[in-house]
């Protein structure tokens, strides 16, 4: 009777202690959407960050949302406050080309969306390395996941 008990308390603990994972489409926090798309086919690999660290991917198929990982609060902290010092929150281009990249952020429940590729508009160096170092962070996380 006892272990019967003790795995009863056990599992009991870990159904309290399960942590709620929110998916981006349902996110009320920031966050910073941002990926390539374009081509042949037309398709979008976009990736979610989360101002709570956690990371998601799309890949633009049927499968919907998958999480990746999840970065230190940090870390997270530090790239949404890079965004604005950079200024990248007040900067405006939408010239997508046929293969183009885009950062788009939700913060305070406002929308940014900048997105390049053409060869009428360039990126600044600033959101160029912006959007290097957010895909270094997705191959670091996915290569960890393997």
């Amino acid at each position: 009777m006892k272990p019967f008990i003790y795995i009863l308390l056990i599992s009991a603990f870990f159904v309290h202690c399960k942590t709620h994972l929110h998916i981006p489409a349902e996110y009320k926090g920031d966050q910073v959407i941002f990926g390539k798309g374009g081509g042949f086919t037309g398709r979008v690999n976009a990736y979610s960050l989360l101002d709570n660290g956690n990371l998601f991917s799309n890949p633009g198929d049927s499968l919907g949302v998958k999480y990746i990982g999840r970065i230190k609060q940090s870390k997270a902290d530090q790239i949404f406050k890079t965004y604005t010092d950079l200024g990248l929150d007040k900067q405006k281009m939408n010239s997508p080309g046929n293969m183009y990249s885009f950062i788009e952020m939700h913060i305070n429940s406002e929308k940014n969306k900048v997105q390049w590729g053409s060869n009428r508009e360039n990126p600044t160096p600033e959101m160029k390395q912006f959007f290097t170092n957010l895909m270094h962070i997705v191959k670091t996380m996915e290569k960890s996941n393997i």
